[in-house]
């Protein structure tokens, strides 16, 4: 019998005359030679390694990913909830290798729906916020999800999930109103209608630094208040007298810090 031997390598496996091979070693098969005699053959084989990495990871819609070597940008992600991206790359003894990235984008949209749209519909409106985060910062320190608001202004809202966030504002526009006040009030009829002189409440959420100073015929205060809720009932001294004539000084700063100065007469029945 002769006996011979050669070396190989293979990437993953090695086949040599039907039988396959996936494990670094000597091999040997025996064959008949021309002359009919048996010949044992030695493979002295190498197996070189196919890798075939599996990788997860979360990014923020708008956000790349920049880790494991792999450089992925925005626009690769755009739009999608899940996705699998495939890398293949050759090793340094030329076999396949193949990393699978799988990644998770958080949407990040995030929008403020306000209900009623107009503040001056109720005097009141609800923030919403429409997103798929669940963790929630408001301006004015809330935590939920939605908030109320009864005052006009610029309200912003960060939400966040994990390490994703987004930030949101709205502007609430004040009510395009012109003050009204009454000429007369009738607090002696006591019908229970037109019986107080005060501010409307809408108004009221418009008017700081807010003052009103009443005045009987001869210049002499019978009525002062630094509160724009006030009502005054039209009685001096605790008594009511009829048709009498009073004049008011109101002054008040608005949401954008003009100065106002109303004047006007005022008559009790």
């Amino acid at each position: 019998a002769a006996a011979t031997s050669f070396p190989a390598g293979g990437c993953g496996s090695y086949t040599w005359n039907g039988e396959t091979y996936d494990i670094t070693g000597d091999y040997q098969q025996t064959f008949l030679n021309a002359a009919g005699c048996d010949s044992v053959v030695t493979l002295h084989l190498t197996i070189h390694p196919e890798y075939h990495v599996q990788l997860q990871g979360t990014v923020c819609e708008g956000s790349g990913y920049y880790e494991n070597g792999l450089d992925v940008s925005p626009q690769q992600i755009a739009d999608q909830g899940r996705v699998v991206l495939e890398y293949r790359y050759t090793s340094s003894m030329g076999c396949d290798s193949m990393i699978t990235l799988e990644l998770t984008v958080i949407d990040t949209d995030l929008t403020i729906v306000a209900d009623p749209p107009d503040l001056c519909e109720e005097l009141r409106m609800v923030l919403t916020a429409e997103t798929d985060f669940d963790t929630y910062q408001w301006s004015t320190g809330e935590t939920t999800s939605f908030m109320e608001v009864t005052a006009p202004g610029r309200y912003s809202l960060t939400a966040s999930n994990d390490n994703c966030s987004a930030t949101a504002s709205v502007t609430v526009q004040p009510c395009e109103l012109e003050l009204y006040l009454p000429n007369t009030i009738t607090p002696s009829i006591h019908d229970g209608l037109n019986d107080n002189f005060c501010i409307n409440e809408v108004f009221q959420t418009q008017m700081y630094d807010f003052s009103i100073h009443i005045y009987d015929r001869w210049g002499s205060e019978v009525f002062a208040s630094s509160d724009k809720a006030f009502k005054w009932d039209g009685k001096v001294n605790g008594e009511i007298r009829k048709s009498t004539m009073y004049n008011y000084v109101i002054q008040y700063r608005d949401l954008y810090g003009e100065k106002f100065l109303i004047k006007g007469s005022l008559l009790v029945l």
